[in-house]
């Protein structure tokens, strides 16, 4: 694509239980910074632009309140939350012997929702860009096969038959 070439624009969401790093991470990304101390988040934006894979991208970070019913830990995550949109699943590895959840865990996670795990550190800046990275990757995946399914179903009917779906592009990090 050009230098000219308008970005592409993605939504993407931050989600998880309290205090695991959710505003650290879009903080980090957006604006090279890592505060220790944040206020309890009720909900932020973020925007950055960059380039993935030779094709620009806007992505308009929302960072959500860990504060819901149900996001008491790994275990009790809106599973189904996760799968009606973008979204990341959030934990802290801050603190490596007091972690609640190992990385075989969020690997097996990441695998029964069907998507990429990173391990990220927004202090250390550990694969930070990567995360949002991949998960614009996932749904330009998503998109592309949802195009290829839409033609399909217009060579076999002679119309278009496609539902208007949302992605369900998801990283776990």
């Amino acid at each position: 694509m050009g230098k000219d070439a308008q970005p592409q624009e993605y939504n993407l969401c931050v989600v998880g239980p309290d205090g695991v790093g959710k505003t650290a991470l879009p903080i980090q990304f957006t604006m090279n910074i890592f505060g220790e101390e944040y206020d309890p988040t009720i909900e932020d934006e973020f925007s950055k632009q960059i380039v993935i894979d030779d094709e620009p991208a806007l992505l308009n970070i929302w960072d959500t309140s860990g504060n819901q019913e149900g996001y008491t830990g790994i275990n009790n995550m809106r599973l189904m939350d996760l799968r009606k949109g973008d979204g990341f699943l959030v934990y802290s590895v801050t603190k490596f012997l007091d972690r609640e959840v190992s990385t075989d865990e969020g690997a097996r996670l990441a695998s029964l929702l069907g998507c990429p795990f990173i391990e990220t550190s927004a202090k250390d800046r550990v694969n930070v860009e990567e995360a949002f990275s991949e998960l614009v990757r996932e749904i330009r995946k998503y998109e592309k096969e949802q195009q290829i399914a839409a033609k399909a179903a217009e060579g076999s009917s002679g119309a278009d038959n496609r539902e208007d779906a949302r992605c369900a592009c998801r990283v776990v990090v």
